[in-house]
Formats: C-alpha cells, sequence, structure tokens
C-alpha cells in the first residue's frame, strides 16, 4: 500500500479535543468511513481481528485501516487469550468475549473492537481496563458496559456480550449512532470557540480551552487558564480503584467557563496581598502557601477583590473565588475520565506525592494537565467553595453544594498522600477554620454578569 502521511487515531484525538471536537458530529464524520470499510472486507470472509488506535491513520480528515497482519477468513478464525500470558498489550481491550473465550470469531467481533475504539472517542477511556489479564478477563465477561455521557446506547449494544445482540452491520452501528446526532459530548462543539491568541481579552466565554491569561496583582503576576463551559461526569464510576462511596457519579453541566488559577497559591502571592506568609515550610517562596483556613482564604480574596478594579487588563464583570467542587474536578479532568488526568495511575514523576517526600514542593514542578494546570494532584490539598454534603444522583447544573454545613470542601490530595486520595474525584472536608501544613489554595475568576 502506498504511504500514508497521517497520525494515529489516539494523537489525532488529542489534536481534536485541544480544539473542542470531540462530539457525536465529528465521531460519525470519523467512524463511518472505518464501518464502510469493515464492511467491504467481512463481506469478502475477512475479518481485521487487530482494531486499535494504532491501526487507524488520519490523513487529513480521511481514516485510513491498516495493519492486516492479523486478519483471518470469518469460517476460521478462533484464538484463545491464556492465563499464561505474561505480556502488556495494548490490544487486549479492545477484545470482545468471543476473542477471550476462544470461540469463533465474525463479523460482530470486529464490530466491538470499533465500538471500543468509538467509546474511546468520546470519552477519553476505554470500557475496561487492567494490568492484570485475569482481572481484565472478569471484567470483559462480567461486568456492564460502564455508563458514559454524551450518547445513547447505541454503543452498548456494540459493545454487548453475545456477538448475536450487536448490530448486524458495523453501518449499520454507526448509522444508529448517527440517528442521535443532536447528542454531543461535552464541551459542545458551538460553545467554545478558539482565539486568534494564546492571550485572549477575559471578557468573552469564547477561547480556546487552556488559554492564558496574566493578571499582575501588586507587582506580583497570577497566571490563568481558561476553562471553557461543558458537561462531564463528576465523581468516579464503581470501578475505579480507592474509590469512595462521597463519589456518587452523577452528570454536571457547566453553562458558564471561568479562569482557574495555573498554579497553587504561592507564599509570594499571599504576601504580596495579605502582607503576612502563615506557612511552615520556609525554603521558598515559590512553594505553595499552607496552613491557611477556608476563611483565611476568603479574607484572601476579599482583598483581591478590592484590588480588582485597579489591576490592569483586568476583565469586567468578573471576580476572584474559590473554586467549586465541581469546577474543581471539571478542571483538573480537562476532558478526561480517569482517576488522574494523566491516567489510571499515578506515580512520583508526575505529581508531589508520598509522605516520603517529607514537605511541599516549588508550584510547576510536574507536568500540567491538557488545560496547562499544573500540580491538581498532590503538593497541597486546595479549598473550595462549598459546604461539604452528599452529590445528587441526577443530573445537575452549576451546582454549589449545600447550603449550609459544617465543614467545607477540599480537592488535590496532599505531599503526604498515597496516589489514591490524590484522585481527579477524591474528596476531603475540614471545618472552616482548620488550618494544617498540607491545606492551600487556588483560586479562580468567575463571571458574576
Amino acid at each position: 500500500m502506498r504511504y500514508i502521511d497521517g497520525k494515529p487515531l489516539n494523537k489525532y484525538r488529542r489534536e481534536l479535543r485541544q480544539q473542542n471536537r470531540i462530539t457525536l458530529d465529528e465521531a460519525v464524520k470519523l467512524f463511518r468511513p472505518l464501518a464502510e470499510g469493515l464492511d467491504y472486507a467481512h463481506r469478502h470472509q475477512v475479518i481485521h481481528h487487530d482494531l486499535k488506535p494504532a491501526n487507524v491513520m488520519i490523513e487529513g480528515d480521511t481514516p485510513y485501516l491498516i495493519d492486516f497482519g492479523l486478519a483471518a477468513q470469518i469460517r476460521t478464525s478462533v484464538t484463545r487469550v491464556s492465563k499464561a500470558i505474561t505480556s502488556k498489550s495494548g490490544t487486549l481491550v479492545y477484545m470482545s468475549l468471543e476473542q477471550w473465550e476462544g470461540e469463533p470469531q465474525r463479523e460482530q467481533t470486529d464490530q466491538y473492537a470499533l465500538g471500543v475504539l468509538l467509546y474511546e472517542f468520546l470519552s477519553g477511556d476505554v470500557p475496561f481496563l487492567s494490568d492484570n489479564n485475569d482481572i481484565m478477563y472478569r471484567l470483559v465477561t462480567q461486568k456492564p458496559v460502564p455508563p458514559m455521557e454524551g450518547f445513547s446506547d447505541t454503543v452498548n449494544r456494540a459493545l454487548a456480550k453475545e456477538r448475536k445482540e450487536r448490530f448486524a452491520t458495523c453501518v449499520e452501528f454507526i448509522d444508529a449512532l448517527n440517528s442521535n446526532g443532536s447528542e454531543r459530548v461535552s464541551p459542545p462543539d458551538d460553545s467554545v470557540k478558539p482565539t486568534a491568541s494564546d492571550t485572549p481579552s477575559p471578557t468573552a466565554d469564547a477561547h480556546k480551552a487552556g488559554s492564558r491569561m496574566v493578571l499582575p496583582v501588586k507587582g506580583v503576576e497570577f497566571p490563568f487558564r481558561w476553562c471553557p463551559p461543558g458537561t462531564f461526569m463528576m465523581g468516579s464510576p464503581a470501578s475505579e480503584v480507592d474509590r469512595k462511596d462521597n463519589e456518587t457519579l452523577h452528570q454536571v453541566t457547566l453553562s458558564r467557563g471561568f479562569w482557574m488559577l495555573e498554579i497553587p497559591v504561592t507564599q509570594e502571592m499571599w504576601e504580596s496581598v495579605n502582607g503576612n506568609n502563615p506557612r511552615y515550610f520556609k525554603s521558598s517562596k515559590n512553594l505553595p502557601v499552607e496552613r491557611v483556613s477556608w476563611e483565611d482564604c476568603q479574607k484572601f480574596i476579599e482583598q483581591l477583590n478590592a484590588h480588582l478594579a485597579g489591576t490592569p487588563g483586568t476583565p469586567s464583570g468578573y471576580r476572584f473565588s474559590l473554586p467549586t467542587e465541581s469546577q474543581w474536578e471539571y478542571a483538573c479532568r480537562a476532558g478526561t475520565t480517569t482517576a488522574y488526568h494523566f491516567g489510571n495511575s499515578l506515580s512520583a514523576k508526575q505529581a508531589h506525592i508520598n509522605y516520603n517526600m517529607r514537605q511541599t514542593k516549588a508550584v510547576g514542578s510536574y507536568p500540567a494537565n491538557a488545560w496547562g494546570l499544573y500540580d491538581m494532584h498532590g503538593n497541597v490539598w486546595e479549598w473550595c467553595l462549598d459546604w461539604y454534603g452528599t452529590y445528587p444522583s441526577g443530573a445537575v447544573t452549576d451546582p454549589t453544594g449545600p447550603d449550609k454545613g459544617s465543614s467545607r470542601g477540599l480537592r488535590g490530595g496532599g505531599w503526604y498522600c498515597l496516589a489514591g486520595s490524590c484522585r481527579s474525584a477524591d474528596r476531603d472536608y475540614f471545618g472552616p477554620s482548620y488550618r494544617n501544613y498540607s491545606c492551600g489554595v487556588r483560586i479562580s475568576l468567575v463571571r458574576v454578569e
């Protein structure tokens, strides 16, 4: 075949996500040619047998199905995954029940893998994932497909355990999805328009996700990143490792975008506004401020807002605030659905975690998420605006937590925490006057007009 000057599906998806183009319309446009190609092969009694992101190349806007190295005739294609497998293979997550159990494979076997690819394209995650082959087998064979916001049961049918319950053809599957084309995966394609500049005017909700804005406050730069309006699943699925009972999975819509501080508030930032430095760790003013209570943060924000009108380039109709829990988690995830914005695991090379670290670390020392936000996992816990309480079970818009309570929420984990306490969905809470050398703050800039 000719050389394809393109990129694999997973890289192409990352580019679309940065442009806020992960929608059902985009998925149908991309996946229908793949479905047509698979059906053509199936009519000639050939199944691909190894669909995965690396085997779908995108040249321009055209998808190409490549690598038929494991292709086989439908009537003879049988495979078995044994418990002797010890290598980690990304291919395993795209394998259907009949592949795992060594049953004969037909057209619907490729359709299952296509369904996994589409699920991953829309949600950013695969339905089932484990490094342990025995656990992976149990997930595929016993667990229902995790529910995902943004599309109907069409994908679930393509991922049915029994081959006979899936669609007759791959095109029929995509056509059924297209009939629900009014449904979109958030953020909606028309809610966030890329701007021509990386330093846009902050007065309109029409910026590219992750756009950067720097506000000078009393001689110190406060860098912010844009978080566009959108819908996401807040909380964690029952299958997530280290999940807690207070993380009920539910749909949240944020109707307005907001600016989130790129880093936790540093000691230098705090001191420039409040004139004091309550910190316990003293090695650098670029460390996150800690030993601040929720009440201390409110006083800090009050002084910031008093200064806001006189700050050059400040946006009209915005004010500083603590982020709500939903805003914090939405910003942390930055379009991901995994336990951490890095994936389903977190290491000491990705975040400042584990009590062996002994103290905080300079902000921005580890990789940022897709929207340019640093230290969302580890370093210091970050206060949120809400009273702590039980999540609703249904969909909500712009939630701000309970009307009253005794504790305020914190997010992100701290320098002494193990990874499980630093997940995107993990929650902690303390009384508003509580201070500790693990508790810091990250502020937002929200629209009030």
